[in-house]
């Protein structure tokens, strides 16, 4: 079947927001009171096939992803890799972008306040105060430089998603919300 990345996780949303709402009335059908009657068996049975819908979708989005080609337009030149690559290099380039724009700044970041303080950064107070080994200006460029990167991947991962793929493994029953 033909889709997009998109497809697949527009269904996959709707596959677990079902099976929430099937969850949710678990409960009712396993315990009621005098006179009323429940059958847990067909909400059981309707959990466990939009679950295994969920897995099947999740496969095909495996194997999309491994399809779709991400095209990476930095600073650096043009890369091409599986969609899957991609997104999985986004974690470590938005936390060196993080770390880089943390030190920059002076000061310590209180978690309660969310003000920066300034920590000691001496070894006695009469003797040696500790230096900054890289400039803030520096620490900046380079925080601006995976900031960017951050952004070439997150386009090419758009449009890498917007790609049409056959993936075999996918039927038009997988994506449907009935049981």
């Amino acid at each position: 079947m033909k889709v997009t990345g998109y497809d697949l996780r527009n269904a996959l949303t709707r596959l677990n927001n079902r099976k929430t709402l099937l969850q949710s009335q678990w409960d009712s059908q396993t315990f009621v009171f005098e006179g009323e009657e429940g059958d847990p068996m067909a909400v059981f049975n309707q959990i466990l096939a939009i679950e295994n819908r969920i897995v099947r979708v999740q496969l095909a989005q495996d194997a999309y992803n491994l399809l779709a080609v991400a095209v990476i337009e930095s600073q650096d030149g043009t890369e091409e890799m599986p969609l899957a690559q991609a997104i999985k290099f986004v974690g470590p380039i938005r936390r060196a972008s993080k770390l880089w724009r943390q030190y920059a700044q002076d000061g310590e970041l209180d978690l309660y306040y969310g003000h920066r303080r300034n920590r000691a950064r001496t070894r006695n107070a009469e003797t040696e105060e500790a230096r900054r080994v890289v400039s803030a200006e520096t620490c900046m460029e380079r925080h601006e430089r995976y900031q960017d990167l951050e952004l070439a991947y997150g386009n090419a991962i758009a449009k890498a998603n917007a790609q049409i793929i056959d993936v075999t493994s996918l039927s038009a029953s997988d994506l449907q919300l009935e049981v």
